[in-house]
């Protein structure tokens, strides 16, 4: 837990603390992100739906020097304010924002032509945009990558109503685990084998 209280305490410091961005950051560090990232050492990472900056500035803290491609179609200015702190601290990876849907932001051949280690889908929170989402991100995954999806069975909405659709794709696996916070789930999606 200390990689949560390092964090928070940080934020702290320059008055970034959010109710909403502990609950987030406890999530990430309970559901084994950290041990994943080391896992993973991800260089590329995606990230769909940014809101504040709650995953983004985890994402930073987690692989520093990686390059972040944040989309995000309604942007807030907290998850800026996070990032900058994160970059005068020092931790140097470049993070790219991008105020468009995954819809639009794929339209860019720059974006086509990244393999993302590491990606996390956690846009409108519907079946559809997570579905649109999805077929975005899985042709421009690493071999070995994995794609984190957020919220799966949230009652605000629900990501997977037919979450077969998910489990006929082949190689994929997906692992579903209670999300402590708000009940809701997250699943991961491994493009190769689990780690």
């Amino acid at each position: 837990m200390r990689l949560y209280t390092d964090y928070c305490d940080f934020l702290h410091e320059r008055g970034l603390l959010r109710g909403t961005l502990t609950k987030a950051i406890k999530i990430w560090t309970g559901c084994g992100f950290a041990h994943l990232f080391d896992m993973l050492d991800p260089k590329v990472i995606l990230e769909i739906g940014r809101f504040d900056g709650h995953s983004l500035g985890l994402f930073r803290w987690l692989a520093p020097e990686a390059a972040i491609i944040s989309v995000e179609p309604s942007p807030r200015p907290h998850a800026k304010k996070v990032i900058d702190a994160l970059w005068e601290h020092g931790l140097p990876g470049e993070t790219i924002f991008i105020d468009k849907t995954s819809d639009e932001a794929f339209k860019d051949p720059g974006l086509l032509n990244l393999r993302y280690d590491f990606a996390l889908i956690d846009g409108d929170h519907s079946y559809e945009g997570a579905l649109r989402d999805w077929g975005n991100t899985k042709g421009v995954m690493a071999p070995n990558g994995v794609v984190a999806f957020d919220n799966t069975e949230m009652a605000c909405g629900k990501v997977f109503d037919r979450i077969d659709d998910f489990k006929t794709v082949k190689p994929f696996h997906v692992n579903f685990r209670k999300d402590p916070a708000d009940g809701g789930q997250f699943g991961l999606v491994f493009m190769g084998d689990r780690p």
